[in-house]
């Protein structure tokens, strides 16, 4: 920094990043831990505004020492990779500032006598300290810690006797993507760029990034945001992220956000604006998803007409992304190389006498921690389950141990405990977590508590809180899905949950499960309306049930349900009650406004329905709309002139809605070229369509080789679809035995469509050969429906106990349909106590609770 420049400038500027970087604390907390000091210190509200606003900086060097080092320990906790500006460039910067102040050539202040200027000083970097650039986020990389800082699973400790390794990280084994990876990490200089490693948990794609960002010449920065919350705040504050590399591991963090789906969105349109900017980069986005999450998010919305897209920034976001995928084994030419370097890494060593080909897993801990799991004692096995059920009904990463407490009680055997002493009654919890935190081998435990590091003690006490692992979370979601947690769980929830979008996530597995009553509480506790849960019991005929549930979901917020509701309403010729209906909820959903539209368009006003349908936010959605109602109205002509005008304009959504009118009228080579000019536009959603749909056309005209070929590539584009149409056509073939090849493949990758699809497919054609079991392969690949499938052909067949059995596995697991199919046939008064009171937390019937 010259003498002449706004050394108070400087100072705010680089204190409003710290700021940043610590989580933004409010001045009131600031206010709190300085008057907490020893001794105590005065900072007040208007002093934090001035400084932070560049009005002037603190006079006094005790309350400024305090400031930054309670800034910076803070900072070290909520963004661990952000270099703050060492101590000695705020203490000469903030001197600077007062001898500006007194010269009147900073920020306000009189002339004064002259204050010499301070020398430069050095770093341990050798970079002069009034050099630091505040709008630089992250550290070079050779200064990260790749486990403490980027979450680098570090590896087993040897077994002893095998010799001991001085580093966290064992030697690293490359593999097929590794070199596809670093090509991407090489142009990174070039342009902006998103890759993302995609693979189940302990797989090794952490490190496989961490390997190869060591590559980059020197210059760049990493950055890895602690949360969601973090990421746009840097994002909006830092505009220039030049030769930045912003780790974004387990990507799914920041992405998917079930709970509030619009925050997901934000971020991942905050990121599309990072890469479509030349002037904030180069920026190198580096992620890792699970193969399920990625799968939710990159597939195609199910919906054609885009009503319900929770997720159309993410999958337009991760459609520009380089995705590679990581094997979860090791091929004969991994294996090899980790022959020869186990020579001198023991821990390769046993890995690769003791790992199979599931390598990097072994070295994770991964067979460490489900044996733990398997072989816990009753009580630490009773905190497992609680917490894995907790992950994977809605509660986030951090477990509070009060709920823990709470909820794992409700999990022991009431009769073991029983026979227990005094003394083990009173410690089982201590006992518990004991067994969960403790190391495995050097990796942490099943369930650690999530302790800051020396010197970012929290500022305020908090509860403690765990985390599982994720390895463990991942198995145990899928061997706990169709179990639903005990009545203990629900109510530990509403008692020691404070957080409205984990209360209501429980609060909606609650109630997909039927334990409307535990329902019923934890959506009181998230401060959600509920009183038309009483609307489930108003209509006491069968064939009600679903209106009644959708008012209900209508009540929750859920906007896809009211938009059903109003579209009843539009059907019922009751427009004034859909109108109001959809304005309602116009404020929640982008695409309602379009939907609006269509109300005096079906009563002949056309001029306010083009002015309701001027104000759709969602262009293609509004257009979906007036075309569809011009089909309804006789005019097809009008419908086809409005989809020609978008795609001579060179709209993919043109393309694709015109090919499939020209489909429908028969005309399908026109239908054909303008799904292969959909299909062209790679950055738009309905290529993805338009490849299966050209796919299906060919198949149709007998070409099943190309057929094939684009099947093949919307499956690759992500088209969840893909390959169960693969499938299906082979099996009209009469080529069973590939059309389950196919299937099964899908579902190791998890895809479990492809087997249900074909089981219906068999199912309508009257051949039931296999039907079960593919029914049952679908649901063990996670597809809940299949066994609702399932009991349903039961109970066709006569067998009422196992169509009953299936439909309750079903309903535990977030499936109702089966059990409300079969409930039509039980007497009334069951039924009735059925649809008004729901089940118990053990699957029975509930008694009445309202």
């Amino acid at each position: 920094m010259s003498e002449s420049e706004d050394a108070t400038a400087a100072y705010a500027a680089a204190l409003r990043a710290l700021h940043e970087a610590a989580g933004s604390p409010t001045g009131q907390t600031i206010q709190r831990q300085a008057k907490a000091q020893r001794p105590p210190l005065t900072v007040s509200t208007s002093s934090w505004g001035e400084w932070r606003n560049g009005v002037r900086v603190p006079s006094k060097k005790p309350v400024a020492d305090f400031l930054i080092a309670y800034l910076r320990n803070r900072a070290k906790e909520k963004t661990p990779n952000y270099a703050a500006p060492p101590g000695k460039w705020w203490e000469q910067t903030r001197l600077r500032a007062l001898a500006q102040r007194r010269t009147g050539k900073g920020k306000g202040g009189r002339p004064a006598r002259t204050h010499p200027p301070l020398e430069p000083v050095n770093n341990d970097q050798g970079r002069p300290i009034d050099q630091w650039d505040p709008v630089k986020l992250g550290q070079p990389v050779a200064e990260l810690d790749p486990v403490r800082a980027l979450e680098v699973h570090p590896a087993i400790e040897p077994r002893s006797g095998h010799g001991r390794s001085d580093n966290a990280l064992p030697l690293y084994v490359k593999r097929d993507h590794d070199d596809l990876l670093r090509n991407e990490v090489d142009q990174a200089s070039a342009g902006s760029r998103l890759v993302v490693l995609v693979a189940d948990s302990s797989t090794g794609k952490t490190r496989a990034l961490w390997e190869a960002v060591q590559q980059l010449p020197e210059g760049w920065f990493v950055w890895r945001p602690a949360d969601r919350a973090a990421l746009l705040r840097g994002l909006a504050s830092y505009p220039d992220l030049g030769r930045t590399v912003l780790w974004l591991n387990e990507t799914q963090r920041y992405l998917y956000t079930p709970d509030v789906p619009t925050h997901g969105e934000e971020v991942a349109a905050a990121l599309t604006d990072v890469l479509n900017r030349p002037d904030r980069g180069p920026v190198l986005i580096l992620g890792t998803l699970w193969r399920d999450t990625h799968a939710l998010l990159a597939a195609p919305s199910a919906d054609s007409t885009l009503e319900g897209d929770l997720h159309q920034h993410a999958r337009a976001l991760l459609r520009t992304a380089t995705i590679l995928s990581v094997a979860e084994t090791f091929d004969q030419a991994a294996l090899d190389d980790l022959r020869r370097l186990a020579e001198d890494d023991p821990r390769l060593a046993e890995a690769l006498a003791h790992g199979g080909n599931r390598i990097t897993q072994y070295l994770a801990g991964a067979r460490e921690l489900l044996h733990r799991y398997i072989h816990a004692p009753a009580e630490a096995r009773a905190l497992l389950d609680a917490a894995a059920d907790a992950r994977r009904l809605g509660i986030g990463e951090a477990l509070p141990e009060a709920f823990l407490r709470a909820a794992a009680a409700a999990y022991l055997d009431p009769d073991d405990w029983q026979t227990q002493t005094d003394t083990w009654r009173a410690t089982w919890f201590t006992r518990a977590t004991n067994y969960t935190s403790w190391p495995c081998r050097g990796v942490p435990g099943p369930l650690t508590p999530i302790v800051p590091l020396p010197g970012q003690a929290a500022p305020i006490p908090t509860e403690a809180v765990y985390r599982m692992a994720d390895y463990l979370h991942q198995h145990t979601a899928a061997i706990r899905r169709y179990q639903s947690p005990p009545a203990g769980f629900w109510d530990a929830a509403a008692d020691h949950l404070h957080r409205s979008p984990e209360l209501a996530a429980l609060a909606e597995s609650a109630r997909v499960r039927r334990r409307l009553r535990h329902a019923d509480r934890l959506f009181r506790a998230a401060a959600i309306d509920t009183r038309p849960l009483e609307l489930l019991g108003r209509m006491r005929e069968a064939e009600d049930w679903i209106g009644t549930e959708l008012m209900y979901c209508a009540a929750v917020g859920d906007t896809n349900a009211l938009r059903e509701i109003a579209l009843s309403r539009q059907r019922a010729g009751d427009l004034e009650g859909a109108e109001r209906l959809y304005s309602a909820a116009a404020q929640a959903d982008i695409l309602m406004p379009s939907r609006l539209g269509q109300l005096p368009e079906i009563a002949g006003e056309r001029q306010r329905a083009e002015h309701l349908f001027s104000g759709a936010r969602d262009v293609h959605a509004a257009l979906f709309k007036l075309a569809q109602m011009r089909e309804w109205a006789g005019d097809p002509e009008g419908a086809e002139r409005l989809w020609r005008g978008a795609a001579d304009a060179g709209d993919a959504f043109g393309h694709f809605m015109l090919a499939k009118m020209r489909e429908r009228a028969g005309d399908l080579a026109e239908a054909e070229q303008l799904y292969r000019a959909a299909a062209d536009a790679t950055d738009a959603d309905e290529a993805w369509s338009a490849l299966f749909d050209l796919a299906q056309l060919r198949e149709r005209a007998g070409d099943l080789a190309e057929a094939e070929q684009l099947y093949c590539a919307a499956a690759d584009a992500g088209d969840l679809r893909a390959p169960s149409g693969l499938s299906q056509m082979w099996e009209r073939t009469g080529d069973r035995e590939r059309a389950e090849s196919i299937a099964q493949e899908a579902a190791k990758a998890g895809n479990p469509y492809a087997l249900f699809d074909l089981a219906q497919l068999r199912q309508r054609a009257g051949d039931l050969k296999g039907v079960e079991q593919l029914f049952r392969a679908a649901a063990k690949a996670g597809y809940v429906r299949a066994l609702s499938e399932l009991a349903v052909m039961h109970e066709a067949a006569g067998d009422q106990v196992s169509a009953e059995r299936l439909a309750q596995q079903a309903v535990d697991a977030g499936n109702a349909y089966a059990l409300y199919h079969l409930s039509l046939q039980w007497d009334e008064a069951r039924r009735d106590r059925f649809q008004r009171f729901g089940l118990t937390a053990d699957g029975s019937l509930a008694e009445p609770w309202w």
